[in-house]
């Protein structure tokens, strides 16, 4: 199983959806980018829309078509009061979690919780040439910028931890160590330069995708018990999930499906 956070709010939040195109494009699971998208305005409802953000352990390389900005985004917290601007034309490449230090050699730790212009990797883009192709040239040439940059490559074994994990994450820090050899010295600046995380802030995040996935899941027998998510209630997790990323999986979705009710 591949490593797929959801992407929120399109897929929690039908009323948001319903106003700006999202599109997925697939990766090859064998590379560096989890799934290609973009964004594009259908209708204005409102100046900007609020949605939570919860960190994913992902950096995305970002072209904000209509303010001419293209560089790398990420998150290490959760945002509760993130505005969207409804009017945004986007595109996007979700890199899996590590492939921005591996493919960049900038460590991850810049990147969280800020912005790395991709000037800071190639310094003669022409960023005002891109901003003039037609959209279908735009999303070719800004899918060869990842091409370039991940040529003769291969993901490397940390690269793939997210990939390795994501149905079952490790018990704790040491078993999540123990699979790669790291001791409890290296992991600080191992996991800081290649994720911009600690390693207990990774087991977090996988353990929230893993049951955020399991409640997303459509059953035609709704009062089944949910195993998966009936695990990662238990009060050890509960409290790990408060403390990492400031919310739980169940509070997401009620946050979202009290969004959905207000229409």
């Amino acid at each position: 199983m591949s490593y797929y956070p959801l992407p929120i709010p399109y897929c929690l939040y039908p009323s948001f959806a319903s106003q700006v195109t999202y599109r997925e494009l697939g990766a090859d699971p064998e590379s560096f980018v989890i799934y290609w998208w973009s964004v594009n305005q259908r209708w204005l409802a409102a100046a900007s829309e609020e949605n939570i953000v919860v960190a994913n352990g992902c950096v995305d390389l970002i072209a904000r078509l209509d303010e001419g900005v293209i560089g790398f985004y990420a998150t290490a917290k959760t945002t509760f009061e993130d505005r969207m601007p409804m009017a945004a034309r986007w595109l996007g490449a979700r890199l899996k979690p590590g492939a921005f230090y591996q493919l960049t050699k900038i460590p991850a730790e810049r990147v969280m919780d800020g912005f790395v212009p991709l000037s800071a990797v190639f310094k003669d883009f022409q960023t005002k040439a891109f901003l003039r192709l037609e959209p279908a040239a735009q999303r070719a040439a800004f899918q060869k910028i990842i091409h370039f940059l991940s040529k003769d490559k291969i993901p490397h074994p940390l690269t793939s931890l997210f990939d390795r994990f994501a149905n079952h994450p490790p018990a704790n820090v040491s078993s999540l160590l123990n699979a790669y050899g790291i001791t409890h010295q290296q992991a600080e600046r191992v996991f800081s330069h290649w994720f911009g995380l600690s390693p207990a802030k990774i087991l977090a995040i996988l353990r929230f995708q893993r049951s955020l996935e399991s409640l997303t899941i459509k059953t035609t027998e709704p009062k089944t018990v949910n195993p998966i998510a009936e695990f990662y209630r238990q009060q050890q997790f509960h409290h790990d999930f408060l403390h990492h990323l400031g919310i739980t999986p169940d509070q997401l979705l009620a946050y979202y499906q009290k969004k959905n009710l207000q229409g």
